[in-house]
Formats: structure tokens, sequence, C-alpha cells
């Protein structure tokens, strides 16, 4: 059961007049993937996820690209499929393509995985296209990574301070223990947090 924090989702603003593209960045272990899975959970447009590194092909940066453009294709909001060999230069227009057909959320999770870390990511740093309005870009990685540091060069990372501290957990495990009117003994609150 996902705890929501008051206020969390104030980072990934409302419709945007251009594609909206987000990397949140956060450390291993800080709820990033849980806090991803929430925000799909209240889409009302198209969702399409993945998460890097569980598989071979999710660990290479253009067999996930091009994972996404075959599902694109699937859907009908692709004419057609370059070939593999055009990935990941071919994504841009790719996802520009899509996205005219109606608005749609991108979710690619743990993008530090990809190629042990090492994946150029030059496809994240385009983001104006007009005519992929309400459409969404969102990516997840780890704190000092390269991937962190390649993104934040494009100047598309939002750090994302999600339960860091024993104190932020503390504070909200009390503050939902309050609200359903439970209490825990102070050495269960320790366990827990």
């Amino acid at each position: 059961n996902y705890l929501e924090l008051p206020g969390q989702y104030d980072i990934i603003p409302g419709p945007a007049r251009y594609l909206a593209v987000f990397a949140l960045c956060a450390a291993a272990g800080s709820g990033k993937s849980a806090y991803l899975a929430n925000y799909i959970r209240k889409q009302d447009k198209q969702v399409y996820y993945r998460f890097c590194g569980i598989s071979q092909d999710s660990s290479r940066e253009s067999e996930l690209l091009y994972s996404l453009a075959e599902q694109w294709q699937q859907d009908g909001r692709l004419s057609r499929l370059p070939e593999r060999s055009q990935f990941p230069a071919a994504f841009p227009m790719l996802f520009r393509e899509a996205a005219r057909h109606s608005p749609m959320t991108v979710v690619i999770d743990g993008l530090d995985e990809l190629d042990n870390g090492e994946a150029r990511l030059n496809w994240c740093r385009w983001a104006r296209y007009p005519d992929c309005q309400g459409s969404r870009l969102l990516l997840s990685v780890k704190q000092g990574t390269v991937a962190a540091k390649r993104l934040n060069a494009f100047q598309r990372l939002t750090s994302l301070t999600l339960l860091d501290t024993p104190q932020a957990r503390r504070a909200l495990v009390e503050q939902k223990l309050r609200r359903s009117l439970k209490r825990l003994e102070p050495d269960q609150l320790d366990a827990l947090c």
C-alpha cells in the first residue's frame, strides 16, 4: 500500500506547452520506483513503462528505445518502424510522431542501469516539440551516477527527496498512525523507520 506524501506531486507540473521531460534523481532505495508507479496509476492518458536492467535488452539503450517504438507501432501510433541500427538516434522523432496521435506518458525507470551507466543519453536533450503538448517523458536515475551527471548537464534533472532520512520516515509513519487513531511504541517506530 503506497503512502502518499503531502505535496509530493508538485515536482511534476501540470500540462506543458511543449513535451515535458523530467528526470527524478534520488538515492538508491529512496522510493523513486514507488513514486513513479503511484504517479502512473493516477494518469488518464496512455502510459508506456520500462524498467532498465531487468533483462539483457532492457540494459541496452538502443534495444530499450526500440521496444518502446515497437509498442507504439502495435498501438497504431507509428506508421513505420526504422531499423534497429537507427536507434537511439531515431527515438526523438518517433516520440514526436507517437505523441501526435494523442498525449502519452513514457516512463523509463532506473536509467542508470543502461549499458552499465555508460549510455550516451543524447535522446534526452530534446524537449521542445510543440506538437507533443500534454505528453511526458519521465526518467528515474540514482544520485551520483554517470547517467545523473549527463542528465544534469542537459538540465533535465529534478532531485527527489522521498523518505531519505529516518526522521522523514518517522514523521510520515506517525502522521498515518494519527489519522488511523493507532499508535506504536517508540521501539517499534525505531525498528520500522
